[in-house]
Parts: structure tokens; C-alpha cells; sequence
């Protein structure tokens, strides 16, 4: 189920609240920034794969989002054919992938 939010903050509270197969974060996030949501996720130990997706496009921002436990990096605007090919990608390596079926919840 694909649960998405526009802010930092609820992103930092769900992020408690459940298991995710896979994640994708903007950097630029109100309130808590997607890069300190990778880190805080990272440090309770969670291992589901973490896209970064964003318009920071610098050689420094990518190595500081892969170093923030980043799983890849993808800059905006994106192609969604790329992008759907990289969550297929990284969700292949996850053990709690489900399949290749990506179920939006609105």
C-alpha cells in the first residue's frame, strides 16, 4: 500500500508506526528534511530500501543523501519510467518485497 505525505513532521511520525517495503524521500521536506528522516530511520535500525528523490542535483548533495543511508539517488525532474525501474530494482533486494506491483492508496 503506497501512503504518501507533504510533510516532515508526519512523515517522522509514520515512519515509527509501521514497517515500509520501501521508501522514498524528498529532500526538501517542511519541518523535517528528507535527508534527517533517512538518518533517523537508519538509526532505529530500519533496512528497507530508501530512495532519494529531489531536486538537489550537486555531486555533494548526492553523496551526503547516499551517506545519510540512502539506498539511491534520483534527481527531479525524473523520468518515471527510470523511476518506476529503480524501486522495481531496490525492492528486488528487499525481503519484505512483495512483488512488482505498486497499489496506490488515496
Amino acid at each position: 500500500m503506497w501512503t504518501g505525505v507533504q510533510d516532515g513532521a508526519i512523515a517522522q511520525w509514520m515512519l515509527t508506526q509501521r514497517e515500509y517495503d520501501l521508501l522514498i524521500l524528498d529532500w526538501l521536506l517542511p519541518q523535517v528534511s528528507g535527508l534527517k528522516l533517512c538518518q533517523q530511520y537508519r538509526n532505529l535500525g530500519k533496512t528497507a530500501p530508501v530512495l532519494m528523490l529531489t531536486a538537489k542535483d550537486a555531486i555533494a548533495d548526492r553523496i551526503s543523501g547516499l551517506d545519510a543511508g540512502a539506498d539511491d539517488y534520483l534527481v527531479k525532474p525524473a523520468d518515471v519510467f527510470e523511476l518506476l525501474a529503480r524501486v522495481r530494482a531496490l525492492g528486488r533486494r528487499s525481503p519484505l518485497w512483495t512483488g512488482d506491483t505498486l497499489h496506490l492508496k488515496t
